[in-house]
């Protein structure tokens, strides 16, 4: 029982040394190729235009408040119950749960 659980465990290790080469080699590559040192051109850079997002797509990007969110969770389980055929149970447990907020 011993011996088997040894021959596993050599070939777990070896398994991870490669794994640790092979992710060693791909790091080393990805910084000489993509972090090269700037070289000095004696030269002032020239100035790049950049693109903006515009107000209404980052208002986009902004978390609901957290009633939206319920809202909107409420209106979907409510259209997955009315399809499934559960409506009445979901309007029991939504009168239950408006009695718990009062």
């Amino acid at each position: 029982m011993l011996i088997p659980c040894c021959g596993e465990l050599r070939e777990l290790r070896s398994g991870h040394y490669h794994k640790i080469v092979e992710i060693t080699q791909h790091t080393r590559k990805c910084f000489e190729e993509g972090y090269t040192v700037d070289t000095p051109s004696c030269s002032t850079p020239k100035k790049r235009s950049i693109n903006l997002p515009c107000i209404k797509s980052i208002e986009e990007l902004r978390t609901p408040s957290f009633e939206q969110l319920l809202k909107s969770f409420r209106e979907a389980v409510s259209a997955s119950k009315e399809v499934n055929g559960d409506r009445n149970t979901f309007q029991s447990y939504k009168r239950c749960e408006m009695q718990d907020f009062h």
